[in-house]
């Protein structure tokens, strides 16, 4: 066993409710590689990794964590909100809703021989049939390994209910607590460390090389563990304060401001680039927990707003951020870089100034944007950088 103590380099991040460690050490938790008992609405909650993870995020596409348990194999639950079988594709495409909060209806794609193996009727409408569905997380989705279709008992579901809120009270509720040294109950049925997969692909992305031009996010933390109980949708965990030294010197706000924008740009990104007003962006999370860093929020606000006015890539009007130029430079790399095999990006920013019409484009937010890109997943093949320019590898 590793010997991660007394200089706790086994902690990535730590406020004072809780400790995120290594990935290294997921295989010690109670919960890694065994099938939990979870809402959707969980899942769909869960911590986002790559915020507190960063760059070892690359890592971690094959688990989900809530509260700071490492997950890797879920049971779900819930009744049949749509469906659509196509046998000449070999998956059924299947809509599960456990009415666990906002966001409890998972659209699941499932190889169609699950569906044989079965017992659901093709042949005839499915809807509100109560199906229990046991997966792993690969690549950031749930792989569906095989589901069963329950007859329609209250009672069943009633109890596959109380084993979650169970499970989370006894279990998820409480932090993890690793304790370098210390073994697990050997009896607990439990599989411990990294699978091949996992370390191979660990080992691939070694190769991966990131420079400090990367996406330097802040430790804000998304957390939000809820369930519905008693007809109420409950938030068991806190909102956690990342323990951090905050010098309020101009260096240190320029970092923190810089953040945010990167966070706002993110935003727009997963937002799809849609118009989006400026009070609705500052009131998201993380933007909003940086900005209460700052004295002044109302100014920092007016300076996000005149980030957006004065760049070229977007239009601020009424209030409102228009993102169609930041689309089409976003949408343009993408493709460059699944099909080209070297992007120099000082080249770059010439192209787009001259077709464009753009005179303030940073060389940093390129490297943001592909480096955004290669994190989640988006790019096709695989990319390292050195002196301003990035080579297919």
């Amino acid at each position: 066993m590793t010997d991660w103590g007394p200089g706790q380099n086994h902690i990535v991040l730590q406020n004072e409710n809780k400790q995120f460690y290594r990935p290294e050490v997921f295989g010690e938790s109670l919960t890694y590689d065994k099938i939990v008992p979870l809402f959707i609405n969980d899942i769909k909650h869960s911590v986002n990794l790559f915020r507190i993870y960063k760059h070892v995020y690359f890592q971690l596409s094959d688990i989900i964590m809530i509260n700071n348990w490492p997950i890797s194999k879920v049971e779900i639950f819930g009744r049949i909100v749509g469906e659509i079988y196509q046998p000449e594709k070999g998956f059924a495409k299947l809509n599960i809703d456990d009415c666990s909060g906002k966001k409890s209806i998972f659209v699941l794609n499932i190889p169609y021989n699950c569906i044989i193996e079965s017992n659901i009727k093709t042949l005839q409408e499915n809807y509100g049939k109560l199906v229990i569905i046991n997966g792993f997380f690969h690549n950031n989705k749930l792989i569906v390994e095989n589901l069963r279709l329950e007859s329609d008992d209250t009672q069943l579901e009633f109890k596959l209910w109380s084993e979650r809120v169970e499970f989370r009270e006894s279990v998820l509720k409480v932090p993890w607590i690793f304790k370098p040294g210390e073994k697990i109950n050997e009896q607990k049925e439990i599989v411990y460390g990294f699978s091949q997969r996992e370390l191979a692909r660990k080992e691939e992305r070694k190769r991966l090389s990131l420079t400090s031009d990367d996406i330097t996010m802040t430790s804000g933390i998304e957390d939000s563990l809820v369930v519905l109980e008693n007809k109420m949708v409950i938030d068991l965990t806190d909102e956690p304060e990342v323990i951090e030294i905050i010098d309020e010197d101009v260096h240190q706000n320029k970092i923190r401001f810089v953040n945010m924008i990167k966070e706002c740009l993110i935003t727009v990104i997963e937002s799809s680039f849609e118009e989006i007003a400026l009070a609705d962006l500052i009131k998201s999370d993380p933007i909003s927990s940086i900005i209460n860093q700052f004295e002044g929020v109302d100014s920092i606000a007016n300076r996000i707003g005149l980030y957006f006015e004065k760049s070229d890539l977007f239009t601020f009007e009424n209030g409102v951020i228009g993102s169609s130029k930041f689309d089409q430079m976003y949408h343009n790399i993408l493709k460059h870089l699944n099909e080209k095999s070297s992007f120099n990006v000082n080249k770059y920013v010439i192209h787009v100034q001259e077709k464009l019409s753009m005179q303030n484009i940073d060389p940093k937010l390129i490297n943001f944007i592909i480096n955004y890109l290669l994190v989640n997943r988006k790019v096709h093949k695989k990319w390292s950088y050195s002196n301003n320019k990035w080579i297919s590898t």
